[in-house]
This record gives structure tokens, sequence and C-alpha cells, in this order.
């Protein structure tokens, strides 16, 4: 029998052929010793119980399917040495994470993924992952075999996909690409994904991906939705719900209505008439929860505004501070929270209309208000 914990005891390669490693069932935990340097193609291929692996700071490559079929590996960490990342090929992680030290890739944002740095090239993904909006490509096979991937949302700034992208990635439920340009795609990018899948796309662009190479082989081409909540003047949509704001401070989930709000710092700049608000919210019993401390400002209107909701809340457990709230034909609870609200002008909190539609509670919360943040209420 093996132990949990398994010293590799190889030099200066680790590989399919020459290690006992690959199709190893019983393999649980396997730590790396520092005298690899090259983790070979498929050398843990069918690991299947495998479920940690610790690799030094001295390894170099990672080659092809590597992991390949390790499903209980659910975690993997890049070390800073590492200078080449192959083509993954069915893995089982929801958890990838690239050491900062790293000159060659990284996985900023906490995107779960592994991208080039230089290039702005995503070369491995995860079901976890979520593409951050300034990778312009993504590699051949980076998701390839993921079954575990359900949904996946492709900024507005991928330009390109590689060929066996998301091959065999049946299990996907909806497909979000915000590219008002359809990216070129290989020959096998969707291989296997069912054709039936929704593809939400900009409004503008249905006709466009409907005519585009690979694209039009999908039936269900859809309009990206919208859910009635800005951001910094940024609608929140199917297509950047995951990281609003492109830092991972902001995200909603659709199916709670809640916009949760960590450590973020919201400013909003436009003076137009009808814009400008930090948060601006048109939709029916959304909740803004607070993580940490935030801070929510406009230079030209309120911090948070709701027009014409019902049920609208803001909860705890964290801070907010922030310029202003407007209650447009509105009522709001909030609750379990400290909010200093600061005026605009003359009000810190408004009714625009002072009917019985624009009703405040504020319950088991703390709320401070006055022109400069030194009054109590």
């Amino acid at each position: 029998k093996i132990a949990r914990s398994y010293v590799v005891k190889v030099v200066c390669t680790l590989s399919a052929r020459r290690s006992s490693s690959s199709g190893c069932g019983s393999l649980k935990n396997i730590i790396i010793p520092n005298s690899v340097t090259t983790i070979g193609e498929g050398a843990f291929k069918w690991c299947s119980g495998l479920t940690g692996i610790t690799i030094p700071d001295k390894v170099i490559s990672i080659e092809e399917c590597a992991f390949y079929g390790c499903k209980k590996l659910t975690a993997l960490h890049i070390p800073a040495s590492v200078t080449y990342v192959g083509t993954p090929a069915k893995y089982y992680m929801t958890t990838i994470t690239v050491d900062e030290g790293n000159t060659v890739y990284d996985s900023r944002n906490n995107c779960n993924a592994v991208i080039e740095t230089a290039s702005n090239t995503l070369v491995m993904g995860c079901s976890g992952t979520i593409i951050p909006n300034t990778v312009t490509s993504i590699y051949a096979g980076a998701f390839q075999h993921c079954e575990t991937l359900t949904r996946i949302v492709i900024p507005e700034s991928v330009t390109s996909i590689g060929d066996y992208c998301f091959q065999n990635c049946n299990n996907l439920t909806e497909i979000i690409c915000a590219a008002t340009t359809p990216p070129t795609c290989g020959a096998n990018t969707f291989e296997k994904v069912p054709t039936s899948t929704p593809v939400y796309v900009p409004a503008g662009s249905v006709d466009a991906y409907k005519a585009a190479d690979i694209w039009k082989d999908f039936t269900n081409i859809q309009a990206i939705q919208s859910y009635g909540i800005k951001v910094a003047d940024i609608d929140v949509t199917q297509a950047n719900a995951n990281d609003v704001l492109g830092d991972g401070t902001v995200k909603y989930d659709k199916d709670t209505r809640t916009l949760t709000l960590t450590n973020t710092n919201i400013e909003a700049h436009d003076n137009t008439p009808g814009k400008g608000k930090g948060i601006l919210v048109e939709a029916n019993y959304v909740t803004i929860q607070l993580n940490g401390i935030n801070t929510i400002s406009s230079e030209a209107n309120w911090g948070i505004a709701f027009r014409v909701t019902t049920g609208c809340q803001i909860v705890g457990p964290g801070k907010a501070t922030v310029n202003g709230i407007c209650l447009d034909q509105s009522d709001l609870l909030i609750k379990e929270c400290t909010m200093n609200i600061y005026a605009v002008g003359k009000w810190s909190i408004i009714g625009n209309y002072g009917n019985d539609k624009e009703k405040l509670t504020i319950d088991n919360a703390y709320v401070y208000v006055g022109p400069a943040s030194e009054f109590t209420c």
C-alpha cells in the first residue's frame, strides 16, 4: 500500500515514461522533491485518487496532460520557477493559483486560471475560472475535456479562441460572450459541446454571431440579459455579474438578487443627466450586501439611488461610506450594517416625491448622517 504522503525520488524529470505514478489509483498526496525540474507529459495521468500535490520552486516545466483524469485533484499552485505550462486536458480543478513571483505567468484578480503575462493569453482554465477582462486570447485546449465546467463568460477583450479550447465540455449550460465582434475560433473549438447550448452575446451582435464561423453552428444565440442595476454607470449583466468592475470586489447573484460589495471603492464621474450614480437599482427585491469596508461616491449625483423599486435592502456585516441615498418612489431597509452617509447638497437621504411609496426602515444598524459625517441619526 502507498502512504498518503509520497515523495517521488526521480532526478530531473518526472514523466509517464520514467515513473510508475501514471495510472496509480492508490496515490493520495505527493510531495515532489527539489531535484525535479520537469513534470513530464501524462506524469500523473489517471491517478484518480490523487487529492494533493506540492510542486517545489525548482520545477521549470509542466508538460501536456500532466494531471489528466485526476478527478480528486481540485487545487493546483504553480510556483514562481515555472516557465512552461502545457495543454491541460481533462482537469478537475476548481482552484488554480500562480505564485506572485512568477515572471511568465499570473493568476490576476484571483481568476483561477494560468495567464501568460506578456501576451495576456489564458493557457489553463478550470471550472472555477473567471476570465479577466484583460485577457485577449484563450490558448488551444485551455479548457479541453473540462467536464465540470457548466458556465463560461468570455469578456469583451477576447479576440481569439484556440483550437480544441472547449472540446468535450459537454456539461456547459450557457456560454456568454461579451465581445461585440465574434472572436475567431479554431475549427474544433467547441467540438462535442451541444449546439443547442444557449449562447448569450451583445444585443447588437446577435446577427454577427449567427453568421460567424463556428459560432453559427449554435442554434440558440440570444442577447445578453441585463439585471436592472448599474455600478459606476456599468450595466450589471450576465457577462460581468461574476466580476462587475474587473477587480474582484463587486459581484451579482441573479438567483438571490444579491449585489455583494467586498472592500470596494466605487466612483461615478459621469455628469450626464440620469447618470453619475455610484449604484443605481431599478429592479425589485435587490439586496446590497456589504463585506469589509466600502466607499460609494459620485461627483455629481447620489452614491446609491433606488428608482421605482420595492423590497430592496442594504445588509451587513460590513460597512459603507456613501455620499447620499436617493429613494425615488422606492422603499429601503438598512439592516445589520454600519453606514456613514454624508450629504449631497442639503440632503443625506432623500425621497424624491415624498409619497407613501418612499419609506426608510433601519433595523439593528448604525447609520450616521450629516453634511460632513458629523451627525448621528
